[in-house]
């Protein structure tokens, strides 16, 4: 028998790294474009890395509709 630990901490830091490069690019481009409030944007691209798996592409359009109301919101 083997550990799945090693496997399942491996794919937790790809997930994580995938996140974090994903805010980036959203921060530098928010940033260098002058738009008002990035946070909104870093918060929609949280929210489109809160399902990792792959696909599920309306579930993800449908995160992205909510965070933008929240922005139009508040």
């Amino acid at each position: 028998m083997y550990n799945n630990s090693f496997f399942n901490k491996h794919r937790i830091m790809i997930i994580c790294f995938r996140s974090f490069l994903a805010v980036s690019i959203v921060l530098f481009v928010t940033l260098s474009l002058d738009l008002y409030k990035p946070m909104w944007s870093i918060i929609a691209a949280l929210l489109l890395q809160a399902r990792p798996e792959a696909g599920f592409v309306f579930e993800k359009a449908i995160c992205l509709m909510i965070a933008t109301l929240i922005g139009a919101i508040v």
